[in-house]
């Protein structure tokens, strides 16, 4: 059980990871969404920004395309980790539920040996009194 619980920490540390690079990939995209716009704006006025605006424009789509492709892998990654984190829960389930009926097992047995040794006892004592 301890190892299906390490097995289970592991694959949550790696899904809180994968969730923080997903979380920067947004803020990296969303800061680049606003850039994009402010470099739309400031073309729009000048005519010598307006040329090379159209340059930064193809290499914007590429960037945006860019995160939306790392986005994709990312959650792709966190859906496997994901799946293999409810095998491991599903596991971990099976084992405590085994541990479980084993000890109640164990009680059963020890609640018999003890029943038959207190019956060998009353068997003794009628012997010897009668």
């Amino acid at each position: 059980m301890r190892l299906a619980r390490a097995e289970i920490d592991a694959r949550q540390r790696a899904l809180a990871d994968i969730d923080a690079r997903v979380a920067a990939i947004d803020r990296e995209a969303l800061a680049h969404e606003r850039a994009m716009v402010r470099e739309s704006m400031e073309a729009t006025g000048d005519p010598t920004a307006m040329a090379i605006y159209g340059a930064y424009v193809h290499a914007a789509i590429a960037m945006r395309a860019d995160f939306a492709r790392r986005r994709t892998i990312l959650a792709g990654a966190a859906q496997t980790i994901r799946a293999a984190l409810n095998e491991a829960f599903i596991e971990l389930k099976r084992l405590e539920l085994l541990a479980e009926r084993l000890a109640t097992q164990e009680e059963k047995a020890a609640a018999m040996r003890e029943g038959a040794a207190l019956d060998e006892m009353a068997i003794s004592r009628y012997a010897r009194n009668g």
